[in-house]
């Protein structure tokens, strides 16, 4: 199958792949451009998880039992920020989180409107 196969079989509305500093293929679909915002909630999770392991590897995180506070202020003195890394990681925070994606006033669609809508703070502010 070729990638344009993959493509018109696939609903994804947008595939980068890129090795070192090169991307080598970009492509959107349904009318996406490289400039659309996206509310990528478990794929986020999964390149956090992996970025979080290269900065305790590399020194610039001690531990993922560390609070979060330590490392982004916008945090500090919230639920999240007084959260050891860790605990978000796996899900297990404690925090109240609404993921009801039908009801409009859920903590989860609060999240993708200040993520991806423009002119809006971004999802930093959701969690505050």
């Amino acid at each position: 199958m070729t990638l344009d196969d993959y493509l018109n079989r696939q609903p994804v509305p947008g595939l980068l792949i890129a090795k070192d500093n090169t991307i080598l293929v970009e492509r959107y679909q349904y009318g996406r451009t490289d400039t659309d915002r996206l509310a990528s909630f478990s794929m986020a999770k999964t390149v956090l998880s992996l970025l979080i392991g290269i900065a305790v590897k590399e020194g610039a995180i001690r531990s993922v039992d560390d609070l979060v506070e330590s490392y982004v202020p916008g945090l500090k003195d919230t639920e999240y920020g007084r959260t050891a890394i860790k605990a978000l990681l796996l899900m297990t925070s404690g925090v109240a989180f609404s993921q009801e994606y039908g009801d409009q006033s859920s903590d989860i669609n609060k999240l993708a409107r200040l993520t991806i809508e423009p002119g809006t703070p971004g999802s930093l502010a959701a969690l505050k």
